[in-house]
């Protein structure tokens, strides 16, 4: 079946074998709705395409369109739903980036007028022309979109009032396990349509249907397991990873974990649009960030940072002008030892005339809010939120309730330092050489950090951090202990002091190699400052330090489900080498 398929990136003849070698018609790729059975009879190829053309006159039903009416569906499968819609007399487009699919819905659609697009609908559609559908149709396809790119489209194709519709599982309810289910939650999804303009017109709770219809298939395809061997490509093992996750779908139904809705929302008129970030060019960005931070804008620094797939934000729009952005860059961590994500806040930007960030109506809300739903929790691409707000910003992220404060960046100096090993200090540019050296100290590094969470410091971020960061230029400093290199510091200037960026070292050695810092360059008149999250200082096991608030505040992400901020307190390995502006 398609939603199982696709996360396995299994090819659509398995399924469509299974039912052409059980049934003389054709079937759709995608669940149907099917009552309770009272036979103990195994279910037939037939009873599920009839359950499947039952939900597909639903969902016409649903939309109640005047023929003519001109309709996208996303996703098209086996083309059978377009079918269904053209023989109602609309005018069918069906996307789908999937050539096998493609091919499918020619077929299928031979002997009607009907558009077939084979293309990345995520990345196509805002190069589509505007306004040129009455409906949009995400037919067991919307779980492979952010949610946003969904409403964000259907804001950008539809004509006044058009409808959306989307049939597809959704998280029902949360876990305290990360990425035990990537479907989106129902509610941020409901939650997320309202903010963006799209009023519910009807919400059908099929899950119960679906949960029966797909037993049946499951019954039916374990009745021709070796039949699908023979008639595929595929091996006995992939026929039975399918029917695993099958299995654990059909699990997570009747558990309550998910459910299949059936979902209906018209377009109203609104203000302002919500859309991915990244389908805007950086240019776009140049106005609201030179108003909101009184300083030129870098296309440059904006690709440095975005780009290349890193970007995590949301704009909002106003007359095709963006007047909002609440931004997010992509980060590898640690989080106690383990691989995973985080997705860090930055570019948080309203045009002043917009600004009322104490509301739930504000831009800075929307952008915000659902920033978060898309992007950060346990459901989402990152596991955690973290930045560098000031503390005005924290005060209103935490009233409007979106984040917790976790830690706060302090300022480190030794008042009198002095040398104490007979370590050499040898200062330089952060070129290539440096950068390949830095990668053992970090797999040392990294070793003493499973009690925290900490950035990936591999010689390729190390690369795209500092040497490939416009506008500003590091050192570093090789510390060499005889013929070992014991660690290695990333400097520069900052106002009558040097910052350390970041150390790369044993952990044991962390205090040792700040100190050999702070006593070369305090002998040179210019100390040496050091900018890390205050519940990591006692690491560095010095005595004499001058510890300095920097009103800096490290927050977690409270909006949706993920590690609370009793998890994340003074766990963060924080510097200034971590804030992109640096």
């Amino acid at each position: 079946m398609e939603t199982v398929a696709e996360k396995l990136r299994f090819p659509l003849n398995v399924y469509a074998a299974l039912m052409e070698a059980t049934a003389e018609q054709s079937a759709f790729l995608a669940y149907g709705t099917l009552q309770a059975r009272s036979s103990s009879s195994s279910p037939v190829a037939d009873e599920l395409i009839d359950a499947q053309r039952r939900l597909a006159d639903q969902i016409i039903a649903a939309l109640d369109l005047p023929a003519g009416s001109r309709v996208l569906e996303v996703g098209s499968g086996s083309g059978l739903l377009a079918r269904h819609m053209a023989d109602a007399g609309w005018q069918v487009t069906a996307v789908d980036n999937n050539e096998a699919a493609s091919k499918l819905s020619t077929q299928a659609l031979s002997e009607v007028s009907a558009n077939i697009v084979t293309a990345d609908f995520a990345s196509q559609w805002p190069q589509w022309a505007p306004q040129q559908y009455d409906a949009l149709i995400f037919h067991n396809s919307a779980r492979y979109f952010l949610p946003l790119c969904c409403f964000a489209s259907a804001r950008h194709l539809l004509a006044d009032n058009g409808r959306v519709l989307i049939v597809d599982e959704f998280l029902a309810r949360t876990s305290d396990a990360a990425k035990s289910c990537d479907l989106a939650q129902l509610d941020n999804v409901e939650a997320l349509a309202a903010r963006a303009g799209f009023l519910l017109q009807d919400r059908v709770d099929m899950t119960g249907e679906t949960a029966n219809f797909l037993g049946a298939f499951i019954a039916l395809f374990q009745g021709h397991r070796q039949e699908l061997v023979a008639l595929t490509d595929e091996s006995p093992e992939t026929i039975s990873e399918l029917e695993t996750a099958m299995l654990d779908d059909l699990k997570r139904l009747r558990q309550g974990d998910t459910s299949h809705q059936l979902l209906t929302w018209q377009m109203q008129a609104a203000a302002e649009s919500l859309v991915p970030a990244e389908t805007l060019q950086a240019e776009d960005f140049q106005q609201v960030f030179e108003r909101s931070f009184k300083t030129d804008f870098s296309a440059a620094l904006w690709h440095w940072k975005y780009g290349a797939g890193r970007g995590a934000s949301v704009a909002a729009l106003r007359d095709q002008q963006v007047v909002a952005h609440y931004g997010g860059i992509r980060r590898d961590i640690l989080y106690f030892g383990d691989p995973g994500a985080a997705v860090q806040i930055c570019d948080v930007m309203v045009m002043p005339e917009q600004r009322s960030f104490f509301s739930r109506d504000s831009l800075f809300f929307k952008t915000a809010s659902t920033m978060l739903e898309q992007y950060a929790g346990y459901h989402a691409r990152h596991l955690l939120g973290f930045g560098f707000p000031n503390m005005k910003a924290m005060h209103v992220a935490q009233r409007l309730k979106l984040y917790d404060k976790t830690d706060e960046l302090v300022q480190l100096k030794i008042p009198v330092a002095q040398h104490q090993t007979d370590w050499h200090l040898q200062f330089g540019d952060m070129d290539a050489a440096v950068i390949e050296a830095a990668q053992s100290l970090w797999l040392t590094m990294k070793e003493g950090f499973t009690d925290s969470i900490i950035g990936v410091r591999d010689s390729q971020y190390l690369d795209y951090r500092f040497r490939q960061r416009p506008g500003l230029e590091y050192e570093s400093v090789q510390i060499i202990d005889g013929d070992t290199l014991v660690a290695i510091i990333v400097l520069r200037p900052h106002g009558e002091h040097y910052l350390v960026m970041d150390i790369l070292c044993e952990p044991a050695l962390l205090g040792q190699a700040f100190n050999e810092i702070s006593a070369h360059t305090l002998r040179q008149g210019r100390p040496t400052v050091f900018w890390l999250s205050a519940g990591q200082v006692d690491r560095l096991g010095i005595e004499s330090l001058c510890v300095e608030s920097l009103g800096i505040h490290i927050p977690c992400n409270r909006w949706t489900a993920g590690p609370g901020a009793d998890q994340l307190q003074g766990k963060w390995w924080l510097t200034a080498g971590d804030m992109d502006f640096m």
